[in-house]
């Protein structure tokens, strides 16, 4: 009896009938009928890496301190601390609300009072990524985006 149930479930786990998959999906599948969302919403991190390789007009924003963006941060973002966006300092960086932002910090906290920063001060489409911490597309080093 053991050895059936071990059978059984050996079956399962390797048919795939119990655990999603966890290939990887193309950023055109991702994207297919994407649509951005007016206001702020928070989005899964392979479509936000999705969005930043396929739509240049997104706009990455890291609202860490300068040091931790230093440490690692995802490649092309600004570096635009929350401290900093409360002073308004994101409206000359990124002068049209329409510009599509995605935001992201450390572990998403920031980016959340963030996010609804920008919302309250116009923006039209601001997405938070979340933290670092769980980004699984490399990060870069530096000062430079």
């Amino acid at each position: 009896m053991g050895s059936q149930l071990l059978t059984a479930l050996g079956a399962l786990l390797i048919g795939g009938s119990v655990f999603p998959s966890f290939a990887v999906t193309e950023n055109s599948s991702l994207l297919q009928g994407f649509t951005l969302q007016p206001g702020y919403t928070e989005i899964a991190q392979n479509l936000a890496n999705a969005l930043i390789e396929e739509r240049p007009e997104v706009v990455l924003i890291d609202v860490r301190t300068p040091a931790e963006y230093r440490s690692g941060h995802i490649s092309g973002a600004l570096n635009i601390p929350l401290e900093t966006l409360r002073e308004h300092e994101l409206l000359t960086a990124v002068p049209d609300v329409s510009t599509p932002i995605i935001v992201y910090c450390r572990s998403g906290r920031r980016s959340t009072d963030a996010g609804q920063l920008l919302v309250k001060n116009g923006y039209q489409y601001v997405m938070n990524a979340g933290g670092v911490i769980t980004w699984q597309y490399g990060l870069t080093a530096g000062n430079e985006p």
